[in-house]
């Protein structure tokens, strides 16, 4: 009977990986996601704003033509918008580099692929300067673990045995006309932009902060003492927070900090319930050794707004990530299963 019920168990597990594999699949297949810095190009109506993340693109190159020597580097044929997108088992990252998929495992809110470089593209895929460096992902093979990570209408690509990191957000088809008009001619018209959102409902560039989806559940209050927080006391995180601009779940995100960051707390802000969790508002400061939900290091100084309810006292915290720490030992002959996608 124990034997019947362990089996049913595995069954269901192997099902729920194939039905998250399917999602990620069906999310992607045939859409297009441009490296976020587009959205900071657009919102500046200024196509030079590219420059600020490489001016090395206004170099010539030896695959541009004779007649492109002197003319400027929106002009030439060799500018890419170095986009995202999946057609059957394959992702393009632009250039003609495609990544071949062979299995994917979902873990955490997460998927884990596996594959590489196809031959073809090996041949195909030539080096130059834009707005992105993909560079890192040359040769890509099964030994490399490519992580991406959804939010709403972003998608994290990412793969750290190659020191890679980026962040996309998929493009309607009025959003691609405007980008491709800003470069091409430098001018666009923002009011047919569709700006992305996240999970919640939240947009970091909409002026309106308009939500289109289901919003985090609140209601505000006066501002008034809270129990949890106070002014001057250092907290942790206890799970992924993002850091924001003011003290409102429709400002702009400035990160996101990781489960286990020490912040110091400057100011308390309004009283509001957030996912049934009285709470203040608070402006933090980050402190030393933070990172963000990827692994990446956030300043020490770098001050913002967060909700309370997510934070508690440093201590408690401490013991929980000992527990964590301590089950991921006994864990560690665990038998992770992949799952060919199909």
């Amino acid at each position: 009977m124990k034997k019947k019920v362990f089996c049913s168990f595995l069954i269901t597990i192997f099902v729920l990986q194939i039905v998250m594999a399917n999602d990620l699949m069906s999310f992607i297949e045939g859409k297009d996601f441009f490296p976020i810095e587009f959205l900071e190009i657009l919102k500046s109506e200024d196509r030079n704003t590219v420059l600020n993340f490489n001016p090395d693109i206004i170099k010539n190159t030896e695959y541009d033509f004779a007649y492109e020597r002197n003319t400027a580097w929106y002009d030439t044929g060799t500018f890419s918008y170095l986009f995202l997108t999946k057609k059957e088992n394959e992702i393009e990252l632009g250039r003609g580099l495609y990544i071949n998929i062979d299995k994917c495992l979902e873990r955490k809110g997460k998927y884990i692929l596996l594959g590489k470089q196809t031959e073809f593209s090996k041949g195909a895929y030539y080096s130059i300067p834009s707005i992105i460096d993909i560079d890192p992902l040359i040769d890509l093979d099964e030994s490399d673990k490519i992580e991406i990570r959804l939010d709403g209408d972003y998608l994290t690509f990412s793969v750290k045995s190659r020191n890679f990191y980026q962040e996309y957000f998929f493009a309607d088809k009025n959003t691609i006309e405007q980008i491709v008009s800003l470069i091409t001619t430098n001018k666009c018209d923002l009011s047919k932009v569709t700006w992305p959102r996240h999970a919640d409902g939240t947009c970091d560039y909409d002026e309106n902060n308009k939500t289109t989806k289901s919003p985090v559940s609140t209601s505000s209050t006066t501002t008034a003492p809270s129990t949890n927080v106070t002014v001057n006391k250092t907290m942790s995180v206890t799970e992924n927070l993002k850091l924001r601009s003011a003290e409102a779940t429709t400002s702009k995100a400035l990160t996101v900090m990781a489960a286990g960051t020490k912040v110091k707390i400057l100011e308390l802000g309004k009283a509001e319930n957030i996912d049934g969790i009285d709470s203040n508002w608070v402006k933090v400061e980050v402190l030393a050794d933070a990172k963000d939900r990827d692994g990446k290091p956030i300043k020490a100084g770098t001050v913002g707004w967060c909700y309370g309810g997510y934070l508690e006292e440093t201590k408690q915290n401490d013991e929980k990530q000992a527990v964590k720490k301590d089950g991921k030992k006994r864990r560690k002959n665990d038998i992770v299963r992949l799952y060919i996608w199909t």
